[in-house]
């Protein structure tokens, strides 16, 4: 028999059963036996600590992990400024660089004396940035 069989409703598939049901089982008896024994007392008292204990190590280590991530952004954080003082530092190093070649060239070829001397002191300064510990 290959005929299709529509069903609408669950009270409308009750009718059909006997279609699937083995002809040897045993429909009786429950698929899942059931629980004669309740847990004691001291059983459930022991469960609701491990539950608890387990939730106390839980909010802990939330905490530590929450502890871990502030100190990864604070650090972040830092080492972006770092980056952008190391920027800002190496543009210093190459403005001082352009004063003390455009400084060491007036001071040889310039035509005012007092020019010179001044171009000669920028060149010292320049020298002195360039060696100071901020560029090392």
């Amino acid at each position: 028999m290959n005929s299709n069989i529509v069903v609408k409703s669950l009270e409308e598939l009750g009718n059909f059963t006997e279609l699937f049901s083995e002809p040897d089982s045993q429909s009786a008896q429950p698929a899942v036996e059931p629980i004669t024994t309740l847990p004691s007392d001291e059983d459930l008292t022991h469960l609701a600590d491990t539950v608890s204990e387990a939730m106390r190590e839980l909010q802990s280590l939330m905490e530590q992990d929450g502890r871990a991530r502030e100190r990864a952004e604070e650090s972040l954080e830092r080492y972006r400024r770092l980056e952008r003082m190391r920027t800002h530092v190496a543009q210093l190093n190459s403005d001082a660089r352009a004063i003390a070649d455009t400084a060491s060239t007036l001071s040889d070829l310039g035509f005012d004396p007092r020019c010179r001397d001044r171009a000669t002191r920028l060149v010292q300064l320049a020298a002195h940035v360039e060696t100071s510990p901020a560029f090392a």
